[in-house]
Parts: structure tokens; C-alpha cells; sequence
């Protein structure tokens, strides 16, 4: 239950001021299993954050995620284009540990 709070206010600071604050949360989020799993949302609408550190931070944690990343793959595809190279490089990886490859252009 404690685990599901911690998650829930990390949810909560992807919508915080500061860059670095939004980043951190996003990536912790992807480390707490089936309760950062709950906010994949969240997460979601965090690929479309004006800075390239969240977004590529929200990439890595859906793909930590697994399965429950699943259903953000257009959104993380879209990021295939990015124009930070590690936004696409985690992007890349996200999808793959999906099981979904898809070229680059």
C-alpha cells in the first residue's frame, strides 16, 4: 500500500515545474513494478513533455513496465523521430523490449 501511495505521488510530480523533478519521477516510476504500472498514463503524457530528458525518461520507464507499456507503442513510436537522439534511442529500446521493431526513417 505504501509502494501504491509513493507511486501515486510520483504520478502527481510529472506535472511539476521543474524539468529535473518531472525526469526523476518518471524514471523511478518505471523501477516500481506493478505500482509504477498503474500510472502508465501518466507516463504517456509525459513522451510529449517539452523537455527531452522527460520524454526520454517516460520512454525508459514504459519499457521497463513491460506489458503494461503496451498500450502506449503509436505514442512511443511517434517518438521514433524525436529530435534528442537518446529520446529516439529509448524510444527504440522501449518498443523493443515490446516485441515491436519498427524501422527509423
Amino acid at each position: 500500500k505504501a509502494t501504491a501511495s509513493a507511486a501515486t505521488g510520483l504520478a502527481c510530480l510529472l506535472e511539476h515545474d521543474c524539468a529535473d523533478t518531472r525526469m526523476l519521477a518518471a524514471r523511478l516510476l518505471g523501477r516500481m513494478g506493478s505500482s509504477g504500472a498503474a500510472h502508465t498514463g501518466a507516463l504517456a503524457l509525459a513522451l510529449s513533455d517539452a523537455a527531452a530528458g522527460v520524454r526520454g525518461a517516460a520512454a525508459q520507464s514504459l519499457g521497463e513496465l513491460g506489458q503494461a507499456g503496451a498500450p502506449h507503442e503509436d505514442a512511443l513510436a511517434g517518438l521514433l523521430g524525436d529530435s534528442a537522439s537518446f529520446v529516439r534511442a529509448s524510444a527504440a529500446v522501449a518498443l523493443g523490449s515490446h516485441g515491436i521493431f519498427r524501422q527509423v526513417e
